[in-house]
């Protein structure tokens, strides 16, 4: 667990963040404090011209990294640190430049003795004869949940691409950079992870739209920073082999165009499960390992997958989504892990649960490794019997398999219906039910909409600005400086009954 204190001494201010260690003892919950009234020069201090700064503290102290933790800014100066008991010496060879506001920032550089707490604080004097003294806050949320971030490290820089300052945000996503004079400045937030103040590639980023902060006074933006994850290189994100005979491949682009190669033979049994995953159905029966090549337009991957022989005796098995509970009217299938080659129907009975009776049915069509039936009686539940050799697929036939299908009463749900006409461009609309996202729903531009078949609870909406019109949320660039894709999330709850069907509207917010 961490936790921060934070103790106000005029400008120094220092905290902690607490390890809770097991110890023999009574534990020390606090970070070492500076004694105010012995620090030398003061904190605050005007036309300093020294090298060096002494700081006692209550109790005794170690540091934690001190090249890495302890920084002056601007950065006209490499500080050293030394020990001594309670006592901290700060030093260093670099002559400072006149009438300049100074800050030496010590981040997490102190610890106690004991429980290594360790002490946030900052050190501020000037070698002229003011302190520089705006300020600017603003908040940082993430872009797609719209919640605040914290512990995002936001850095401040001149237009030479000098650090003038830095901060964290709190647990509310504010930040307050300090000790600031009038000029224009570039802003730039990030998950710091390898604390080297320079943003790396793999780290989530946020940026303003306008490239220059103009500061003239104090200030606190009403417009929040949206932190966003960059999309990385293209690549695959998985490669996995399923029984019998499937490839399990994802990856962090649309692979609807690739190709895929196994043992240098172009697969063509493909069945997507979105735009950016999907399986290979092949013939993996004298196989011990696979090469699976894939070739993108932004990459090509080559990967090696042994298969075990434990892998090879799994059985065929049949099953079928959701429990085998379906919605009203909607169209029964069952699934085989593997590819279908033949389906007797002769082998397959369809019994109604409320009299044993068989019932009518057909098949009204097999695609890949699924197949679709229509039942030709009335009833909710009914039991799909497989006799043994019903399907035959690529590795296997399926050996006697018993299902039972529920269809849901009508009357267990209820529907919504949704105005969206206010928005003129092409949006994407999201449907939530706790932290599930129960619909997404693509439109050219906003209309009315209804949503059938919802389960009882309460709900909330997003609707993302499709501004590239590929029907999905897009993240930030900040290489191409371009901003993710805004949503409107309309947080007060819609609570849906069964049997009830609730209109709505919604607004865009203003921007």
């Amino acid at each position: 667990m961490a936790r921060f204190y934070f103790i106000i001494l005029l400008f120094l201010v220092a905290g902690c963040a607490q390890v809770s260690p097991l110890s023999g003892g009574e534990k020390d919950l606090y970070a070492p404090k500076p004694i105010e009234e012995k620090v030398k020069p003061k904190n605050g201090s005007l036309f300093f011209s020294g090298n060096s700064v002494f700081i006692p503290f209550n109790e005794f102290i170690r540091l934690k990294q001190p090249q890495k933790n302890i920084r002056m800014i601007p950065p006209h100066a490499t500080v050293k640190a030394q020990v001594k008991g309670k006592n901290l010496l700060l030093s260093w060879d670099e002559t400072l430049k006149k009438n300049t506001t100074y800050v030496i920032y010590l981040n997490g550089a102190i610890q106690d003795m004991t429980e290594k707490n360790d002490s946030l604080m900052k050190y501020v004097f000037s070698t002229g004869g003011i302190i520089d003294s705006l300020t600017y806050e603003v908040r940082v949320v993430d872009a797609l949940t719209a919640k605040p971030v914290k512990e995002c490290l936001l850095t401040l820089r001149d237009t030479n691409n000098h650090l003038v300052s830095f901060t964290e945000t709190n647990t509310q996503g504010w930040a307050k950079l300090q000790y600031l004079k009038p000029g224009n400045y570039q802003l730039l937030a990030f998950i710091d992870e390898n604390r080297d103040f320079l943003w790396q590639e793999n780290e989530r980023i946020g940026f303003q739209i306008n490239s220059v902060l103009p500061l003239k006074e104090s200030k606190k933006d009403s417009v929040p920073i949206r932190l966003f994850k960059p999309k990385l290189k293209a690549h695959l994100t998985t490669v996995k082999y399923l029984p019998y005979g499937q490839m399990l491949v994802a990856g962090n682009r649309s692979l609807q165009n690739a190709t895929f190669l196994i043992d240098e033979e172009k697969q063509n049994k493909i069945q997507f499960l979105s735009e950016d995953s999907l399986k290979i159905f092949f013939d993996s029966r004298e196989k011990q390992k696979i090469t699976l090549i894939t070739v993108h337009s932004e990459f090509k991957d080559t990967s090696i997958v042994r298969i075990s022989l434990k892998q090879k005796k799994n059985p065929i098995t049949i099953s079928c989504k959701n429990k085998c509970h379906f919605l009203p009217q909607e169209n029964i299938y069952m699934q085989v892990n593997d590819w279908i080659t033949e389906v007797d129907s002769s082998l397959i009975d369809i019994i109604r649960t409320k009299d044993s009776l068989s019932c009518s049915f057909s098949i009204d069509s097999i695609i890949q490794n699924k197949i679709y039936f229509t039942v030709q009686e009335d009833g909710n539940n009914f039991t799909f019997l497989f006799h043994p050799n019903a399907i035959k697929t690529v590795h296997s036939s399926s050996p006697q398999t018993s299902l039972d299908v529920l269809y849901s009463n009508e009357n267990d749900f209820g529907s919504l219906s949704i105005d969206l006409s206010a928005y003129h461009n092409p949006i994407v609309f999201w449907l939530f039910r706790g932290k599930e996202k129960v619909r997404e729903i693509p439109l050219t531009k906003g209309e009315k909409i209804t949503l059938n078949y919802l389960l009882p609870g309460k709900y909330f909406a997003g609707v993302v600005m499709d501004e590239n019109k590929n029907g999905k949320w897009d993240t930030g660039d900040f290489k191409k400086k371009q901003q993710p894709e805004k949503i409107d999330y309309f947080l007060k709850p819609v609570e849906v009954r069964a049997g009830w069907e609730i209109d709505i509207q919604y607004q865009p917010s203003e921007r």
